[in-house]
């Protein structure tokens, strides 16, 4: 990450626009503005091996939710504030509060419909495939294509399939993973995982896995508990650093943002101060003003 600091402003900017207009605005700019400078590092054209939608074989939402819980409105409404609405949040005094609620409400009212009806563990599951990785990860890699093969293992319907034959009791807290890993090299399921215990002892479950896994889940569950009663996003690997040298480029030009502050999503006095640099703006701030920007001055 030392080399980004040594972009100028003016080529972050230019970075995180064609990043964004490379993939229709579907996500963060600066965000894939990051993906795309660190995949410029790599200097050729090698396969790219991902690891994305290994989730789908550990229950990515099944955190602090019993296996018994309905799939009813209630259950849907807290996974959209607490899981869904509550990443790569805007700051919300960049919105206009009639904007802001009927976003919100929309986009639970959204969510609603996507939930599919049965077992609310499994129904996430789906969401999960369909949603952060048919819509998110999807334009990603028709983008990463282009230029290089993207080798996905964890979207062969194999395995897929796979997945959708284990328990939610075995797919929660990675057991089934590790099981798995267990079985293919068990000197590795020896080896301690980054901030958590051996993939053996997961794979075992019982008391001496819950144990070993309370601590790190009791600091997720803090985490989350802050970024819900006070929303901060947590920007990738390098976006913070990228989003405040596009601020930096809109300090030196009087005209920045002037077509996003005319839109009604917004409230202008926060745009220029963003675009003066009075005011911080974190990664998903500044990437949601980049789309906004393009999208208004093409009057979409």
């Amino acid at each position: 990450m030392t080399e980004l600091a040594d972009i100028p402003a003016d080529e972050a900017e230019a970075l995180v626009v064609a990043a964004g207009r490379e993939a229709d605005w579907s996500g963060n700019a600066v965000a894939l503005g990051m993906l795309r400078w660190a995949e410029s590092r790599v200097g050729d054209d090698r396969p790219r091996l991902s690891g994305q939608n290994g989730e789908f074989g550990r229950g990515f939402y099944y955190a602090a939710l019993p296996r018994w819980i309905p799939n009813v409105d209630s259950s849907v409404r807290a996974l959209g504030r607490w899981r869904v609405l509550a990443n790569d949040r805007v700051d919300a005094e960049l919105l206009r509060p009639e904007a802001l609620a009927h976003a919100e409400h929309e986009a639970l009212a959204a969510l609603r419909r996507l939930v599919r009806p049965g077992p609310f563990l499994a129904s996430t599951d789906e969401l999960y495939l369909d949603m952060r990785m048919g819509r998110w990860l999807g334009p990603a890699y028709t983008v990463a294509s282009r230029s290089r093969a993207v080798l996905a293992p964890f979207l062969d319907d194999r395995y897929l399939s796979w997945v959708r034959s284990v328990s939610p009791t075995r797919r929660r807290g990675s057991r089934a993973l590790a099981a798995v890993l267990h079985e293919l090299d068990a000197g590795l399921a020896l080896l301690p995982l980054a901030g958590g215990p051996p993939p053996r002892v997961l794979a075992e479950g019982g008391l001496t896995s819950a144990r070993a896994t309370a601590p790190r889940f009791t600091r997720k569950v803090v985490a989350k508990a802050r970024q819900r009663v006070r929303p901060i996003s947590r920007p990738p690997v390098g976006a913070g650093a990228l989003a405040a040298l596009v601020q930096r480029a809109w300090m030196q030009r009087p005209d920045a943002l002037e077509a996003a502050a005319g839109s009604p999503l917004v409230r202008p006095e926060i745009v220029l101060e963003i675009a003066r640099g009075s005011r911080p703006a974190g990664a998903a701030t500044v990437g949601f003003l980049v789309a906004l920007e393009e999208l208004e001055r093409l009057g979409l």
